[in-house]
């Protein structure tokens, strides 16, 4: 994976984790604000793509697993959000999973999950 400083449209800086055609159709974006990454799941997380992604998130350590730009996520890409959350956590860093809409959302509703999710940030 490689690493690139940008920055976003809204002028923050970020560092693209893992580019957006590798794997295909998804990346990991790091946006830092104050001192503090968020982690911006883009694109679909499934069995093909969640590969080290907990790993990679545990490296980042970020503040945030942001959700909001994923449009889709299997069971195999839940586990390895969940993973990455609780290993985090257990490393003193308490990590939120915020902005999981439309069928991102429905994955954690169907698997009696949605208490994982930070609400406050909805």
């Amino acid at each position: 994976m490689t690493t690139c400083p940008s920055t976003s449209d809204s002028g923050l800086p970020e560092t693209l984790i893992a580019p957006p055609d590798e794997p295909v159709g998804f990346s990991v974006v790091g946006i830092e604000s104050s001192g503090r990454w968020r982690a911006v799941l883009r694109g679909e997380l499934d069995v093909a793509t969640t590969p080290g992604l907990a790993d990679l998130l545990y490296g980042m350590r970020p503040a945030a697993i942001d959700l909001t730009t994923l449009t889709f996520m299997d069971a195999q890409g839940l586990r390895e959000v969940l993973k990455a959350q609780d290993e985090l956590r257990t490393a003193g860093v308490p990590a939120r999973i915020v902005g999981a809409t439309g069928v991102v959302r429905r994955v954690f509703e169907v698997t009696g999950l949605t208490h994982r999710l930070d609400q406050s940030a909805a």
